[in-house]
């Protein structure tokens, strides 16, 4: 995503840490900046696979419509998703489970997220300490099966 922006920085630090928690290396020459759109995700198959001509076994979007992208170009060149690249994205919108291969996604409730913020900012009105929270999120693969686990809002919580 953006460099710069809040949600797009979260995102790319939670990447980071689970990378260090998992032991895999990582390689700023694997990484691009994206803007969300599925073009980017387009443009970053272009320049790993044909301008840097990388090998590379998975590609992480930063969000489901720059993993359509990755999708497409992908399949241009004759890849096959997920035989030859595991590809994911984030925010599991509707079309995600449409795509002619299912995307392995990240979902996450907004109305939760909603509905946490708007409690803590009552808390904070009414002059109360306000801890860190933590929202759930789930991994929903490919294969339509899908696992929760807890996700970070961000502010080291």
């Amino acid at each position: 995503g953006p460099v710069g922006q809040v949600e797009a920085d979260q995102r790319y630090h939670a990447f980071l840490d689970e990378l260090k928690a998992h032991n895999i290396r990582f390689d700023q020459h694997l990484e691009l900046e994206g803007d969300y759109s599925t073009e980017s995700g387009r443009a970053a198959v272009r320049t790993l696979l044909d301008e840097r001509g990388m090998a590379v076994q998975a590609i992480v979007a930063s969000n489901d419509r720059m993993a359509f992208g990755v999708l497409e170009a992908l399949q241009q060149r004759g890849i096959t998703v997920p035989d030859k690249v595991a590809v994911t994205g984030f925010d599991d919108v509707s079309e995600s489970q449409s795509m002619g291969v299912p995307l392995t996604t990240v979902r996450q409730s907004f109305y939760d997220a909603g509905a946490k913020t708007f409690e803590l900012l009552l808390k904070r009105i009414n002059g109360e300490e306000v801890d860190d929270i933590d929202l759930r999120s789930e991994l929903r693969l490919g294969d339509g099966s899908s696992r929760s686990t807890p996700m970070s809002d961000g502010t080291g919580g």
